[in-house]
C-alpha cells in the first residue's frame, strides 16, 4: 500500500484533528485539561493544551474556521514562548523603551 505524502501547504500536522481531541478528550467535567482522556487534570497539561489548542485554532482557522465556532476561540499565542501575542507585542514594547 503506497503511502500518501502530505504537502508542505498542508501544515506538519493536522490542526483540525487536534482541535477536535482537545475539546472531546481533554477536557476535564470539572474544570482544566489533560493530555489523555485517562489522566487527571493539572495546571501543566492546562497550560500547555490551551497553547496546542491556540497553535491548531492558528492553523484550521485560515482554512474552515475554528471548530465549534467563536465560542471556542482561545488567544493565540506565540508558541515559542508560550504568552499570548498581545503579552509578547508588550514586552518587546517595553524592551525598546530600555
Amino acid at each position: 500500500m503506497a503511502r500518501e505524502h502530505r504537502q508542505l501547504t498542508d501544515g506538519l500536522f493536522d490542526a483540525r484533528m487536534l482541535e477536535e481531541y482537545i475539546l472531546m478528550c481533554c477536557q476535564d467535567t470539572t474544570g482544566g485539561l489533560r493530555d489523555k482522556p485517562d489522566k487527571c487534570r493539572d495546571l501543566y497539561h492546562t497550560c500547555y493544551v490551551l497553547s496546542g489548542l491556540s497553535v491548531a485554532q492558528l492553523y484550521s482557522s485560515t482554512r474552515d474556521g475554528v471548530l465549534g465556532g467563536k465560542r471556542n476561540i482561545v488567544e493565540a499565542i506565540n508558541p515559542l514562548f508560550n504568552v499570548t501575542t498581545l503579552s509578547e507585542q508588550f514586552a518587546a514594547s517595553f524592551f525598546v523603551k530600555q
